[in-house]
């Protein structure tokens, strides 16, 4: 049991950077190339930062219903 609760938390935690990471360096890099305004770019990054949120709440209900099993 001790095994599965380490593995699902580490795997929850590399899901969570991983995500933040790569959506929240997307939007920097959309942000530069096709934004001047500096408002929009940052309201892009802000909703990145959400889809990253929400994409490793997904990745921990997900991983909570396969251990209840």
């Amino acid at each position: 049991m001790i095994n599965k609760l380490f593995l699902a938390s580490a795997l929850l935690l590399a899901m969570t950077s991983y995500a933040n990471a790569e959506l929240v360096s997307l939007s920097v890099a959309i942000g530069g190339f096709l934004f001047t305004n500096t408002a929009l770019s940052a309201v892009v990054g802000l909703n990145a930062l959400i889809l990253g949120t929400q994409i490793s709440g997904a990745g921990a209900r997900l991983i909570s219903r396969k251990l209840k099993k």
